[in-house]
């Protein structure tokens, strides 16, 4: 087998897909949306009501990136990750939001169907890239739903680590159980 048959052999082998990552501009807001509306239709089910999640998730994630990108605070960045210019996932980090745990990475969503690629771990890697350059500390933490088992899968062979776990009120501000996983120092991800 040549080196090019080899190649397109290991990467849908292996599924891998060429992603490019870019700072997320106002204008994406409304991709940034519906991609996080579609990840929450597919991973919050029995976390938030089917109500909610059928009929009023988009308007909420619409307003929420709205809101986000308008006039972004100067520690927070958020990445796209694009494949052939389609939106793939996205991360928005904020940096040294809380003295103890450091900087939090408040979304990581990569669309369905687009899961199991790498693209997750890839902006994972971006935002440790971001701490280790600007942030006071290279710690970071997150919040996930103790219900949303895949995720907490991916954070954990991430190297993250569950420190706390609290009850927070969701988007219908109903209340749920919430994970803090949080990694001490983020250059374990690069």
């Amino acid at each position: 087998m040549d080196f090019w048959a080899l190649y397109l052999y290991l990467v849908n082998r292996l599924h891998l897909i060429m992603i490019t990552l870019q700072t997320a501009q106002f204008s994406d807001y409304l991709s940034i949306a519906h991609l996080h509306a579609a990840n929450w239709r597919q991973s919050y089910r029995g976390i938030l009501s089917d109500f909610f999640l059928q009929n009023e998730v988009e308007k909420y994630m619409e307003q929420t990136w709205r809101y986000k990108l308008d006039k972004p605070p100067a520690k927070q960045f958020t990445t796209l990750a694009l494949y052939e210019h389609k939106i793939v996932g996205f991360s928005c980090l904020v940096l040294d939001e809380d003295p103890r745990f450091g900087s939090m990475l408040d979304n990581l969503h990569v669309a369905p169907g687009e899961q199991n690629k790498g693209i997750g771990k890839t902006l994972m890697q971006h935002c440790a890239g971001i701490i280790i350059d600007l942030a006071k500390d290279r710690s970071l933490w997150l919040w996930v739903y103790a219900q949303n088992l895949p995720a907490i899968a991916v954070y954990e062979r991430l190297g993250g680590t569950r420190v706390e776990t609290v009850e927070k009120q969701t988007a219908e501000d109903r209340p749920a159980l919430v994970h803090r996983y949080a990694w001490a120092d983020v250059s374990l991800l690069r």
